[in-house]
């Protein structure tokens, strides 16, 4: 009976890898190691010029300095560097290693440095924290971009139960998407967040910008509630999608209309690149759910 049980289970669909995930499993993981991989990237690139794996929210070599200043260091800025511009080499690495997790039978000596490399991302997340007063909101829009390596590493252990890491993961995008809304229906005038820098650059302001950062808004809080539905997750994540690459497009346009030299521009050009994961993490969930109909597959 055992034979024959084993015999049949060749023949049964599996219910997460059946059509697209089953014929294109590898090219999903692909995507999820670039992910990862830009991810880790942009944030040692960061780190090498820009003073934090993190970007604004945080200013590690400021905090370096300072520490090592209190300790007697002579040349607390040249220790500050040379710490930094190890840092940022670390993260490098451990984002061209991102395309070697993902698999059982991999070696665990590749995993650790991206374990390692996001637990240095989370550490500098709380630290901005720290530095911000404890204003959870300014933490938040990171949560999804430090995620990244971690969700890599966990689909190492939940390859046959990607409903888990769909749910692990929707509830980090809903957390993401809630931080985001909430900052601009909390403060929707200041004019420092980023989308309202980049409608003052292209001729909107006022109670126009005002609009539709409202607008904005409410839709990232009814996506981020649809994900739980099951017949509004599709439509949810194709929102999702879209808001998205319009947050990486606000980023571009906030960025250019401030800045000229290559400095600035390779800075916009890492940021950009740091928040990927907004719309390709999403992507996944939803090549992952196109699965299940085998009359409605997608292709990358």
């Amino acid at each position: 009976m055992q034979i024959f049980r084993a015999q049949l289970s060749r023949y049964t669909p599996h219910p997460h890898r059946d059509s697209w995930m089953r014929n294109n499993h590898d090219r999903w993981l692909h995507w999820l190691r670039v992910c990862s991989f830009l991810t880790l990237f942009s944030a040692g690139w960061l780190c090498l010029f820009f003073s934090s794996p993190v970007g604004n929210a945080c200013q590690l070599s400021e905090q370096i300095n300072r520490c090592a200043s209190a300790l007697g260091v002579e040349s607390a800025a040249t220790l500050s560097r040379w710490i930094m511009q190890i840092l940022g080499g670390f993260l490098m690495a451990s984002a061209l290693l991102s395309f070697r997790c993902g698999q059982k039978r991999q070696r665990n000596k590749y995993h650790y440095p991206v374990l390692i490399s996001g637990v240095i991302l989370l550490a500098c997340a709380l630290l901005g924290f720290y530095q911000s007063q404890y204003a959870p909101l300014l933490i938040l829009p990171l949560l999804l971009p430090i995620s990244t390596p971690f969700m890599l590493l966990t689909y190492q252990r939940w390859q046959n139960k990607l409903d888990h890491w769909n749910s692990l993961l929707s509830i980090i995008i809903a957390i993401t998407l809630l931080g985001n809304a909430l900052q601009f229906l909390l403060h929707h005038g200041n004019p420092s967040h980023t989308p309202v820098k980049a409608l003052e650059i292209i001729g909107i302001g006022g109670t126009l910008s005002t609009l539709i950062i409202l607008a904005v808004s409410y839709t990232a809080t009814a996506a981020a509630i649809g994900l739980f539905i099951p017949t509004l997750r599709r439509p949810a994540l194709y929102i999702i999608i879209t808001l998205g690459i319009l947050t990486l497009i606000s980023h571009l346009v906030a960025n250019i209309g401030h800045n000229t030299n290559y400095f600035d521009f390779t800075y916009w050009l890492a940021d950009i690149l740091f928040f990927s994961s907004y719309w390709l993490l999403p992507m996944l969930i939803l090549l992952s759910l196109a699965s299940r109909r085998k009359n409605q597959t997608l292709r990358l």
